[in-house]
């Protein structure tokens, strides 16, 4: 044979062996096809409670029929209840994890995760364990039996555990007061340093207006309610971890408002003095809650009966 022909068999086996080494690497020996639906519910409609167990602390949220509740006694925020099923919808295994790490990522996931019970009534429907490696850059969804997968949403980069780490706190919904015209009833604001300052706002057979008081400016008037019913929490707040509201909270309020429904049940709001360079106010919601707001949403709340006069 000559050399010539020697090259290029030599070529032809070296391309071959190229070929085999790329197809070894995309396609390992245990890679296989991956069922996309394996950790869906087959109607994610009928599920009406789910349970976020971490480490230490338990999730419930669950429906009334007509809304969710965070641990069966605040509202939830619809925003992420909408994303925490849209997740369970999208969601899908992108490969098995590698069979030289599934051990340690089994441990680490049950250690540090997060296990999702979905239930339909009475009935656990799916069970499984969600989490991700210590950049939160790739997420896995554990099943007992069938080890850890690398999951993903197609078309988005996003790490998809993240909603299931949410603490119970971040699942409430921040609208504080969130009334209407159809279920207020009336409003009261009570000043601690100011007395002569109180007014309550309620039905006064032309409308709603400050109760024993000359008409007030209507602008004003209805611009104050659109504040209340808009205020927004920027944190909930677990008593403890901040040491200076902790201590702020133990001080007299600079103001309570209290709003009533149509059923006479009241949702009371203790406002506290803001700290010097603090950019957040604290507030305490019905003589428990610690809260925190931006100072740009709690000034507009803070009028005196002064402030509504024509």
């Amino acid at each position: 044979m000559s050399q010539e022909k020697k090259n290029k068999t030599l070529l032809a086996t070296l391309g071959g062996l190229l070929i085999l080494a790329v197809v070894l690497f995309f396609y390992p020996s245990d890679r296989q096809e991956i069922d996309k639906t394996l950790f869906k519910v087959s109607d994610l409609s009928l599920v009406d409670r789910v349970i976020l167990s971490s480490a230490g602390s338990e999730v419930a949220l669950s429906f009334s029929g007509s809304k969710w509740l965070v641990n069966k006694n605040q509202e939830a925020d619809e925003q992420l209840i909408t994303v925490l099923f849209a997740t369970l919808q999208q969601a899908e295994p992108k490969r098995q994890v590698a069979s030289s790490l599934r051990d340690a990522v089994s441990s680490m996931v049950m250690k540090n995760g997060v296990k999702l019970d979905l239930f339909q009534g009475d009935v656990l429907v799916r069970s499984f364990y969600a989490g991700g490696n210590a950049a939160k850059t790739e997420a896995y969804f554990l099943d007992e039996e069938l080890g850890p997968y690398i999951m993903t949403i197609p078309g988005y980069r996003v790490y998809i555990s993240g909603i299931f780490e949410v603490e119970a706190n971040g699942w409430r919904d921040r609208r504080v007061f969130n009334f209407n015209w159809r279920n207020f009833k009336k409003l009261e604001t009570e000043f601690n340093r100011q007395p002569s300052q109180n007014f309550t706002i309620a039905d006064q057979g032309s409308g709603f207006d400050l109760v024993n008081s000359p008409p007030s400016d209507t602008t004003r008037l209805n611009d104050y309610l659109d504040a209340v019913s808009l205020l927004m929490a920027k944190e909930y707040l677990t008593p403890g971890r901040v040491p200076v509201y902790d201590s702020l909270i133990q001080t007299p309020p600079i103001a309570t408002i209290s709003v009533y429904d149509l059923g006479d049940n009241a949702l009371v709001l203790d406002l506290y003095p803001p700290i010097d360079g603090d950019p957040d106010a604290l507030g305490r919601l019905n003589g428990t809650d610690p809260v925190l707001f931006s100072r740009e949403q709690v000034i507009p709340i803070l009028k005196t009966r002064e402030y509504f006069k024509k």
